[in-house]
């Protein structure tokens, strides 16, 4: 009984492969190449010299000058600084500097401060989080002109308008 099952495993596929034909418009595969044709000579106008720029690696030599006047100020505000420094430091000795860097001392303080959140803080945060939340208006300390109502219209008029009737006429 098997010996008719492994004669149907040894048997070749059926043949599954099928030719198809596509037929174009000539005037549209001659638009299409030609589109091509205008991208590529877009695309090497736009990359034009790319290629030797990046290549051009021409040492260069730049020569700065200074105005004589800026120099002669610079100088002369460098020689009055040393002046200074001289008369400031001209009664200190090696060993007071020495003694004087020795008591220098650096403090750095650090504080940090926790906050944490109540039970509202955390639905209004959570509010927020998500984009319904919507600031009240009422006892808004920025707010300095009393509610007043806004008075309605007897008649409306957006029922009479030409948008309304637009939307009525072009079902918006």
């Amino acid at each position: 009984m098997t010996a008719g099952i492994k004669d149907i495993k040894d048997d070749d596929p059926p043949s599954t492969s099928t030719t198809s034909t596509t037929t174009e418009d000539p005037q549209v595969v001659k638009e299409r190449e030609h589109m091509a044709l205008l991208k590529q000579t877009e695309m090497s106008k736009m990359t034009e010299g790319v290629a030797e720029t990046k290549d051009d690696d021409t040492p260069s030599t730049t020569t700065t000058t200074m105005d004589p006047a800026a120099k002669a100020e610079q100088e002369h505000f460098a020689e009055l600084k040393q002046a200074e420094m001289a008369k400031l430091t001209s009664n200190l000795d090696d060993k007071s500097v020495e003694a004087a860097e020795a008591t220098v001392t650096t403090t750095t303080t650090t504080s940090t401060t926790t906050q944490t959140l109540g039970a509202a803080g955390k639905k209004i945060l959570a509010e927020i989080s998500s984009g319904k939340f919507v600031m009240p208006n009422v006892n808004f300390a920025g707010l300095q002109t009393p509610e007043q109502p806004q008075q309605q219209d007897k008649q409306d008029d957006t029922v009479d308008s030409e948008t309304a009737q637009d939307f009525d006429a072009y079902g918006f």
